[in-house]
């Protein structure tokens, strides 16, 4: 869907778990696993958020590789 140094937007009102998404997002493509039935390329990932609390990020992230069987 996307290729190599593209550029996503993901809009949609509050509360509508775009975060969940990208993380979700970011991880499958860090680790090279599939991402909404569709393989990734394993590559390198930069993540900024500027919304949450690093506890929280750090908490999300966790949960979410926890759950794709991620180390």
């Amino acid at each position: 869907l996307l290729t190599a140094q593209s550029k996503l937007v993901i809009a949609s009102g509050s509360k509508s778990f775009k975060t969940w998404l990208t993380i979700y997002m970011a991880l499958a493509i860090a680790h090279g696993a599939r991402f909404w039935k569709r393989d990734t390329t394993k590559t390198r990932v930069l993540y900024v958020n500027l919304e949450l609390k690093g506890s929280t990020f750090k908490r999300r992230v966790k949960l979410l590789a926890d759950a794709m069987g991620i180390k």
